[in-house]
């Protein structure tokens, strides 16, 4: 008992002197501390800027006392601003320092005032804020908006005064606790927290000393961190490349090829899997944390893209698996772009026109323009020579010889026109053989143009062409909202969509079911271009004119995310060694074999066969209905001609008898 007395005393007695000391001594002391811990890790780091975020002297302190003010002056520079000023300057930085000093519900309450340093600065920052109270939630939010997407700030709190001095151990860690669970609700992992837990023995300041703490949120709960005996190397280290099972959630939904389910080849489990969403497992795998699904109970992807939208923005989920999700309004951040498609309209190929049709296709209007102008030409020449040679002009004499002559100089015999003088007849003749070679070599090379290549008909290449066509554009209703938003889809044409979801989409494309457009990304055509080699004729082909440019895709994630940088670098990586076009063409191989049974049938039906009798019918019967067409003609001729042959015997005989 007499000991326990001694020590009781010997307290008050400590308590007796620590409190001897002033407050601006103690206040500057741990400044002082504060600028030599900003020192020795600028010094470390290479920061570009130093920033220092504090509140008004008179948070720290009571007022002046205003009857000893001007007995005493120095108290004027004793305040904490001067004190943090000059050892600022005591420091010896060589580099740009900023200093806030925030009024809290001046600026917290307008954030339109608070300026966004993460725009202005670069990532490369040391930021320290002298907080007189631990919860003083103002200035923390003021420094969390300030920042912004600065990723890579660095902050130190110091705890200014004694609220953590000599309390009781639990009271201390719950507000550790506290304070370390708002800065995790904010992304913030690169902070330290400078505080004094003892008060100072005897009346020497330099005796004081300062407790370091930080924490780690891996695994949660979040768990403290003494830093005090550390070097300050080991203050920032980098704790998500170790993140020790941290549970990524995020919904799943059918998204193919993106994002898709499929079977386990090992043990026949379900697993994530798809261009991104094999990405996403990996890189989780890769720090090694623990991939969760969230159950969500929306059957359509604008549902499912919202509820994940709604999970990002309470923080529930740190980065989501779907891409396209990052192209709708959204008020989260987006990651390292994964990768970059382009999405187009996949329209039915119009295929080639009927062989017997080229012929026609050759007389086009140039053709017909050329026999116009010879024919306005020939009766030209028919009229000049009547009206100098005859003094009149006689049209239907001109017509029928030219008519006559351009027939029987396909056949190779000459006009025959007595009223046309020698010259003038070997004139005409010769117009008639310049302008025959010239049609019929135009003729010759149009047809020799059309037989050595296909002809296919008039493709699908506008919006027009699809309305025309009577063909409407299948797409998904998150495609459709993304569309809308860039404003590509004339209100038009919104007649001709039909919005649907993912199954349909899915099995009238594995099927080729040319009865539709569909708006498809560059990841899916390429599956589909894969099936059509199956295939002896493609079914179809991209308009070139209903694509948008190239779009970059990236995850939606929390905004300032500490997830930015490790998924950053592990992109880079697996781009920069290839893995992602070796993991892509696999994901594509696997879809398409899952998808060829869809194929064989088609592949069977559109198989080449031998040429047979059965090919010729069309030929056979257009002779036959020509031979019988001529059949008839000379039937007829031989009647007409045995009836003339009968009317001029009878003539004849007539004129005997008379």
């Amino acid at each position: 008992m007499k000991n326990f007395g001694l020590l009781y005393l010997f307290l008050i007695l400590w308590r007796i002197s620590a409190a001897n000391i002033p407050l601006d001594v103690i206040y500057r002391r741990q400044i002082e501390m504060l600028v030599e811990k900003m020192k020795i890790i600028s010094l470390m780091y290479k920061f570009d800027n130093l920033i220092f975020y504090r509140t008004p002297d008179a948070v720290y302190e009571p007022p002046l006392d205003t009857t000893k003010l001007l007995a005493d002056n120095s108290m004027l520079h004793n305040r904490v601003g001067d004190i943090l000023s000059a050892c600022i300057f005591a420091g010896g930085f060589n580099l740009p320092i900023m200093t806030f000093s925030i009024s809290p519900w001046d600026y917290v309450n307008d954030t339109q005032s608070i300026p966004n340093l993460g725009k202005m600065l670069t990532n490369r920052n040391l930021a320290a804020v002298i907080l007189n109270d631990i919860f003083n939630t103002e200035v923390k939010e003021f420094v969390s908006n300030s920042l912004g997407a600065s990723l890579e700030t660095k902050l130190i709190f110091l705890l200014i005064g004694h609220e953590l001095t000599e309390v009781p151990s639990f009271v201390r860690l719950e507000k550790l606790k506290r304070f370390f669970r708002w800065c995790w609700s904010k992304n913030i992992l690169n902070v330290v927290l400078l505080f004094q837990q003892q008060h100072v023995q005897g009346d020497d300041v330099k005796f004081l000393h300062m407790e370091i703490y930080t924490y780690t949120p891996f695994p949660q709960p979040i768990t403290l961190l003494a830093m005090t005996s550390r070097n300050p190397w080991q203050y920032y280290v980098d704790r998500t490349l170790d993140v020790q099972g941290y549970e990524f959630k995020t919904p799943v939904f059918h998204d193919k090829p993106s994002v898709f389910k499929a079977k386990n080849s090992y043990d026949g489990s379900e697993q994530v899997t798809g261009i991104s969403g094999h990405i996403y497992t990996a890189f989780v795998d890769k720090i090694n944390a623990k991939f969760t699904e969230v159950e969500t109970s929306e059957d359509n992807h604008m549902a499912m893209m919202e509820f994940e939208n709604s999970l990002l923005v309470a923080r529930n989920i740190d980065i989501g698996i779907h891409p396209f999700s990052y192209l709708l309004p959204n008020k989260y951040h987006g990651s390292y772009p994964i990768t970059n498609t382009n999405s187009c309209v996949l329209v039915p190929v119009i295929h080639e026109i009927f062989t017997g049709l080229y012929i026609p296709l050759t007389l086009n209007l140039n053709m017909w323009i050329l026999l116009l102008l010879m024919f306005v030409l020939f009766q030209l020449g028919y009229f000049l020579i009547d009206v100098f040679h005859y003094g009149r002009w006689d049209a239907w004499s001109s017509i029928s010889s030219t008519l006559r002559g351009i027939l029987n100089m396909s056949l190779g015999e000459l006009l025959d026109n007595p009223r046309l003088p020698s010259k003038r007849k070997i004139l005409v003749h010769m117009l008639v053989i310049v302008w025959g070679m010239l049609i019929s070599q135009l003729h010759i090379a149009a047809l020799t143009s059309l037989l050595s290549a296909t002809i296919y008909g008039k493709q699908l290449d506008t919006l027009d062409d699809l309305r025309s066509a009577n063909v409407s554009i299948m797409l998904l209703d998150y495609m459709f909202h993304i569309y809308n938003y860039m404003d590509l889809i004339p209100m038009s044409f919104q007649s001709n969509l039909m919005i649907t979801d993912v199954d349909t989409v899915s099995q009238h494309l594995n099927s080729l079911n040319t009865s539709y457009a569909y708006v498809i990304y560059n990841e899916e055509w390429k599956v589909l271009e894969r099936l059509q080699m199956n295939l002896w004729k493609p079914r179809f082909r991209i308009a070139e004119k209903l694509c948008i440019p190239n779009i970059y895709l990236s995850w939606p994630m929390q905004f300032n995310s500490p997830f930015y940088h490790p998924l950053k670098d592990f992109i880079l990586r697996i781009r920069e060694t290839g893995l992602n076009l070796k993991w892509t063409d696999t994901i594509l191989t696997y879809i398409r074999k899952t998808s060829v049974a869809n194929v064989t049938t088609l592949e069977n039906l559109e198989r080449p066969v031998p040429l047979t009798f059965s090919h010729l019918t069309v030929m056979w019967s257009v002779w036959f209905i020509g031979m019988s067409f001529a059949l008839v003609a000379f039937l007829c001729e031989l009647h007409m001609e045995k009836r003339t042959k009968c009317r001029e015997k009878k003539r004849l005989q007539k004129k005997l008898k008379k």
